[in-house]
């Protein structure tokens, strides 16, 4: 799946335009979002992730962090999708969003412009949203801060021409002239 929705219904233009607006989708208004409402509870899906990567904001300074499972080895995140036919090619495009939520009390700190973090399923909640069992607004809670370890992991990497290495979620230890850790 490519990340970005493109609705089934999208015909104006570069699909990519749309994509690059529907990389999330906000768990509070999902089903009043033209570009959602469709898929929310007919193609729901889940997006098996080691982790994932936010910046921390202090004055103008900004340090990337990974934020991984603290007791497993994925997260479970909630997202939609939905099937796109290029009318030129007939090519089809199945593409996701991942749904979003408010930050809990961990992610407040490190995320602290947007303020907001993916929708973490519980393991008792994963076959219920695929299923379309779930309701989306009992997911407007955050998962609990202790699902998620945060390691401060080097901006140099993340912003390189590859950072699809392992490097990239490797803790940095602090040096001199380097902001300590959050925590």
């Amino acid at each position: 799946m490519q990340w970005g929705l493109i609705p089934s219904w999208f015909h104006e233009g570069d699909p990519n335009s749309i994509a690059a607006k529907t990389l999330n989708a906000k768990i509070e208004t999902v089903t009043e979002k033209a570009s959602f409402r469709s898929s929310i509870g007919k193609r729901n899906c889940i997006i098996p992730s080691s982790g994932f990567f936010e910046w921390h904001t202090s004055g103008k300074q900004k340090e990337p962090y990974f934020l991984k499972p603290a007791n497993d080895s994925i997260f479970s995140m909630a997202g939609i999708y939905d099937e796109w036919a290029d009318r030129s090619t007939g090519e089809i495009i199945t593409s996701f969003s991942i749904l979003t939520c408010p930050a809990n009390e961990l992610m407040e700190q490190i995320h602290n412009t947007k303020k907001r973090m993916p929708v973490l399923l519980g393991d008792n909640q994963v076959e219920a949203w695929i299923h379309g069992n779930l309701d989306p607004l009992s997911l407007k809670t955050p998962s609990p801060s202790e699902w998620i370890e945060p390691i401060r992991i080097k901006k140099s990497i993340l912003l390189s021409s590859n950072p699809n290495t392992p490097e990239v979620q490797q803790e940095i230890s602090d040096i001199q002239g380097i902001q300590g850790s959050l925590f």
